[in-house]
């Protein structure tokens, strides 16, 4: 016959178990909700600015507050590196349109 577990193994389990149950509940609670937080740059200063930014700009259908996707190429509030390739005919690259 095989002996029980022993109680430090059993702990074990019990505590592996309750961190594996506590991740899953409270990542429910305090883990990431599916929002995209977006800091644009200040054209002028070139530093981060919660101030900058357009909450109603999007681009095909996705939020783009800093203007980085824009079809005529990213503006200076762009804090990422954008390369889309050429722009279209009619656009200056990073003027923000025609």
């Amino acid at each position: 016959m095989r002996p029980s577990a022993t109680p430090r193994r059993t702990l074990r389990y019990a505590v592996a178990l309750a961190a594996v149950l506590a991740s899953g509940t409270l990542g429910g609670f305090c883990g990431y909700n599916g929002e995209e937080i977006w800091f644009c740059l200040n054209p002028v200063t070139g530093k981060e600015d919660n101030t900058i930014g357009d909450d109603t700009h999007y681009v095909n259908g996705v939020f783009d507050p800093c203007h980085c996707y824009d079809a005529c190429g990213p503006w200076k509030e762009c804090p990422i590196v954008v390369d889309a390739g050429p722009s279209p005919p009619g656009c200056d690259a990073g003027d923000g349109g025609p």
